[in-house]
């Protein structure tokens, strides 16, 4: 079995070690590593983590949810357009840092008044976003801005150390009934690059 090795006898301190080297003999064996793919700081701003309420255009300005009228359109945010600030800026905004991301975010359902829709709801499509790199009253702007789904969508792609911010408006559908309408809204932050899924 040990015929093409060598042993080798050594004494290191007081331990008497034998080595079996192998001269002449080859094995294959697996190589194997982990690669570190680094890590996402997210934050999120205050705002968001409320959530996302509505208001009506006469209290639009005040950062205050009022009831909506059905059969209106654009609806602001409460948080749109700060009032405390001079810039009317969002108050909505997502920073990555750590590596370049990809920002996706969705509603997992449409907007309810109770938990599963059997009774009324409103199409989550009626909610529109936009994102901007720009933080003023002009940035993000309704002019640009997209509906929502139930399918993820990427608000912004190859990002990292910057603020993105946001804005959201609904549309309420004529004839809506009346009641408390919600739903949940996810971010996932994903490797630049990659599928939201």
């Amino acid at each position: 079995m040990f015929r093409n090795m060598r042993k080798v006898l050594l004494l290191i301190g007081g331990l008497l070690v034998l080595l079996f080297i192998d001269f002449g003999i080859s094995k294959e064996v697996p190589m194997n590593s982990s690669i570190y793919t680094g890590i996402f700081y997210v934050e999120v701003s205050d705002k968001i983590m409320e959530g996302i309420l509505f208001t009506n255009s006469t209290g639009s300005l005040e950062n205050k949810q009022y009831p909506l009228i059905a059969g209106t359109r654009d609806n602001n945010a409460t948080w749109n357009y700060n009032s405390t600030s001079s810039q009317k800026k969002t108050s909505y905004w997502i920073k990555v840092s750590g590596r370049e991301a990809d920002i996706c975010h969705r509603a997992l359902q449409h907007l309810c008044v109770n938990n599963n829709c059997s009774e009324y709801f409103i199409d989550v499509g009626n909610v529109s976003w936009s994102a901007s790199f720009l933080n003023d009253q002009d940035n993000p702007s309704l002019k640009y801005a997209s509906p929502l789904s139930l399918n993820f969508q990427k608000v912004s792609e190859n990002v990292k150390d910057v603020e993105i911010f946001l804005r959201y408006w609904l549309d309420v559908p004529p004839g809506a009934e009346g009641g408390n309408y919600t739903t949940l809204y996810e971010i996932k932050i994903v490797p630049a690059g990659e599928s939201c899924e």
